[in-house]
């Protein structure tokens, strides 16, 4: 694990779920402050990603903008602004959202529609064309409801200039131009049939491509800074006055010009928004590394990110080849993809860029009450849908921090995953709502506010265990440890009792809550962990297991349920003996037979 005198980069991932994911907002405007506000701190942090598909890409795009606008208030006022203006707010629009919420309850789960046919499709032609035109004719007579409520699209527009948006990525995305040639420039160089026929063509058309950009952008950005209400000093300013990219013909200065591009990357958060494509089934991760027009960031990419098959149609999105060649693909919502793209932060990336922790703003619930399912089965229906596409995510992190904690991979640290889950009970017991399948159309004020609210709790309540465990972790000596929680004075009765000369105990995920306890200002989390530590016979031990813990908003102290050993093996050439002793220490339960977690 990296050590936490170093700034710590995060990346934080924003699930989606409809009206729900006003909860990953309320995180956000908690998170961001304070991540700004470590720079000059003993232990520093540092967003270098963020993520999110359907509501959740809503909240990582608006984030992403504010902070390069204005930093973390501007994100704040980005997604209070969003969120504000998507709840109904005219009669017209309550009645509306009332109306719509009792009449599909009302209907069998089964029931499908289709947003290509009748009723659907001239419902929501009506929607979101007749009634836009005729809310503008009225102008200031209407007051039944905005033209805009139903046009999700204007609503973004409202907050993202996307013309400096396209500007940016296509500008960071001279990198990615720049491996291409590099790729045609070696396939040049081999022999027929393995060098394409047109091979000297493409270099040459990336050459002008890359050339183009690097004369035009820059430029285009500092036009359109202004007018979108970027200042001068706002973090993208700043980005930019780094800037010194200079090419010619000839990979030499490519070399240069990619160094330019790495560095102005390594200033600005990388965006994600998931969708995927619907002719071919790939999943793709929408970049703001990339041109709008090769897989970046676009308002259609948005849309795309938020399209529901069963209410929206599939959402063209154009693309432009470096040969110049035009196409269109059509997407669905990432919910079928990555919900939300993590493992693209770590696929592939240098070192330097890598991640040292993933906190993910979960909306679906991890548990479900079994007696509960034959009321709720297109709930959890729903529910599972969405996780799985997060469990597979998070899986790849886990085999890569298996493989790095097995010592097979020296350069990299693990990465630890912080889930910050919503709590589905505190919410009915703070509005007048059920939270469900349904509740993600919900688009009522009331709703918007309870969920905001329990998200910035929640994320304040992360914060204190993240502490917590950041003093719990490392080498595991009573004098070295002193200053750690008293809740966590447990865990070293593993060193003391294992007879181990060295161990060193690092937290590879939380989980944040798993279920609440009497009432709302008390949560239950769980934490896993791995040990590596040396015998006094020299032979090396590893250890995994998990800790259950209680947070307390009334008290500052992390209170200690249980500590569980899962896993103990030696390590490879180590003896044949067993590293725990017989009778564990108290509040420490050896791994059960057979049993892995």
């Amino acid at each position: 694990m990296s050590s936490f005198a170093d700034t710590r980069k995060i990346v934080i991932a924003c699930q989606g779920g409809g009206s729900h994911a006003a909860y990953a907002a309320g995180a956000l405007k908690r998170w961001l402050p304070l991540i700004e506000k470590s720079r000059g701190d003993l232990h520093p942090m540092k967003l270098v990603g963020i993520s999110g598909t359907s509501g959740g890409g809503l909240c990582a795009l608006l984030a992403w903008y504010g902070l390069l606008q204005g930093g973390a208030d501007q994100a704040c006022r980005k997604l209070e602004a969003f969120w504000h203006a998507n709840c109904a707010q005219t009669p017209g629009e309550t009645l509306w959202n009332a109306a719509t919420i009792a009449a599909t309850s009302a209907l069998p789960f089964d029931l499908s529609f289709s947003p290509y046919v009748p009723p659907l499709r001239d419902g929501v032609d009506l929607l979101t064309s007749t009634w836009p035109q005729l809310a503008d004719t009225l102008g200031p007579f209407n007051t039944w409801g905005r033209g805009d409520y139903f046009q999700l699209d204007r609503l973004i527009a409202q907050q993202v200039d996307f013309d400096l948006v396209a500007a940016l990525g296509a500008l960071l995305g001279v990198s990615r131009d720049i491996a291409r040639w590099r790729e045609a420039d070696i396939q040049s160089r081999m022999k027929p049939p393995l060098a394409p026929a047109d091979n000297e063509k493409l270099k040459r058309q990336l050459a002008e491509r890359i050339h183009r950009t690097v004369e035009e952008q820059p430029a285009a950005l500092r036009r359109l800074m202004g007018p979108a209400g970027f200042r001068e000093g706002c973090p993208l300013d700043v980005a930019l006055s780094r800037w010194s990219g200079q090419v010619a013909a000839d990979p030499t200065s490519f070399d240069i010009l990619d160094a330019a591009g790495m560095d102005l990357m390594a200033q600005i958060p990388h965006l994600l928004m998931g969708a995927v494509d619907i002719e071919d089934g790939e999943f793709v991760a929408f970049s703001s590394e990339r041109a709008a027009t090769d897989g970046g960031i676009s308002l259609q990419a948005v849309l795309a990110s938020a399209a529901l098959p069963w209410m929206f149609k599939a959402v063209e999105v154009p693309f432009i080849g470096p040969d110049g060649a035009r196409s269109k693909r059509s997407f669905w919502d990432g919910l079928f993809s990555q919900n939300p793209p993590i493992k693209n932060f770590l696929a592939g990336v240098e070192a330097e860029r890598m991640p040292a922790e993933l906190w993910v703003l979960q909306i679906n619930p991890r548990d479900f009450d079994v007696d509960q399912l034959k009321f709720d089965i297109g709930d959890r229906r729903n529910e599972l849908s969405g996780n799985l596409s997060l469990n597979q995510e998070i899986s790849f992190i886990e085999a890569v921090n298996k493989r790095i904690t097995r010592g097979d991979d020296h350069k990299h640290q693990p990465v630890q995953v912080h889930r910050v889950i919503l709590d589905r009970c505190a919410i009915e017991k703070s509005a007048p709502v059920k939270l469900n399948a349904l509740s993600k159309s919900d688009r009522s004020p009331i709703l918007k506010d309870a969920l905001m609210a329990h998200g910035e709790m929640q994320a304040q309540r992360f914060f204190r265990m993240r502490d917590a465990l950041r003093l719990a972790s490392g080498p595991l000596d009573g004098q070295s440890r002193a200053d750690s929680a008293d809740a966590f004075a447990v865990l070293r009765n593993v060193k003391d009792q294992s007879g181990d000369s060295e161990l060193h105990l690092n937290f590879d995920q939380t989980i944040l809550p798993t279920s609440a306890i009497a009432d709302n200002s008390t949560l239950r989390a769980t934490a896993r962990w791995h040990a590596r530590g040396i015998l006094d016979d020299g032979a090396g031990v590893q250890l995994e297991g998990a800790i259950d813990f209680l947070i307390d908003d009334r008290s500052d102290p992390i209170d200690v349920l249980e500590m569980r050993i899962t896993e103990v093996k030696m390590e490879k050439g180590g003896p044949a003996r067993a590293s725990l002793p017989a009778r564990p220490p108290r509040g420490v339960r050896p791994p059960p037979k057979g049993r892995r977690m």
